[in-house]
């Protein structure tokens, strides 16, 4: 059987707590104030017509856009 090395240990160690990081939803509190934001921004940047954009809702799974791991 292979030795495994501390620094190995530490790396999957650290790699599993950030895939959990990943996979947990965006609490209530941050998607409200996201979507608050957006909405304040797109009233002074944009005419109102445009305003009709569906806001971000939570999900039950995130996937990082850089390394595809869900």
């Amino acid at each position: 059987m292979r030795q495994v090395s501390f620094a190995e240990m530490v790396r999957c160690a650290l790699r599993d707590q950030y895939n959990a990081v990943l996979t947990e939803p965006l609490p209530t509190r941050w998607i409200d104030l996201i979507n608050s934001l957006d909405q304040q921004e797109r009233q002074t940047r944009q005419p109102k017509a445009e305003l009709d954009q569906k806001p971000i809702e939570a999900s039950p799974k995130t996937t990082c856009r850089l390394c595809h791991v869900t």
